[in-house]
This record gives C-alpha cells, sequence and structure tokens, in this order.
C-alpha cells in the first residue's frame, strides 16, 4: 500500500503539537522551587486546559464556556487521578 504524503505531515503535525503541549507543565516542573512544583504545575495545567477548551469550542463553533469548564474539569480530575496513583504506588 502506498503511503500518502499528508499521511505523514499529519503525523509530523501531530507529534510536533504533542512536544509543544508538553513543554508549560516541563517548565514549570523546572523552573520552579521545589515546594511550589505541583501547586504551580496544576495552576499552568489548568490555564493550558482553558485555552484547549477555549480553542476547540471556537473551531468547532460550539459553545465556548461548556468546553472550557468541561475540558478543565475532566483534565483536572485525570491529573487528580494520575497524581493519587503515583503517591499509593510510591512513583
Amino acid at each position: 500500500m502506498k503511503s500518502l504524503p499528508i499521511l505523514g505531515m499529519l503525523q509530523h503535525l501531530a507529534s510536533s503539537l504533542f512536544v509543544l503541549g508538553s513543554l508549560p507543565p516541563m517548565l514549570s516542573i523546572t523552573i520552579f522551587p521545589s515546594d511550589y512544583r505541583i501547586p504551580a504545575t496544576v495552576f499552568i495545567v489548568a490555564i493550558s486546559l482553558l485555552i484547549t477548551g477555549y480553542t476547540s469550542a471556537k473551531l468547532g463553533k460550539a459553545p465556548t464556556k461548556t468546553a472550557m469548564i468541561r475540558n478543565l474539569c475532566i483534565g483536572l480530575l485525570t491529573m487528580g487521578v494520575t497524581y493519587l496513583f503515583g503517591q499509593l504506588f510510591s512513583i
């Protein structure tokens, strides 16, 4: 089967956006002192989730407030569950 050039470009775009999206929390963990790392990271991730919710709603022509709140709640819940499992298994 012959590969389509557009699929290769989309793969590169997706991987680039993944790396770009991981920069804010990675930078907050790197920059802030150890006492502030977790709260600062949660705050920065929350802002990123709100921006993502807003952007996706605008692109999809959907209500922005609903998308932002949904994205924020699900994202923070996911992050909280991941943190709890990390604490539970001492990771």
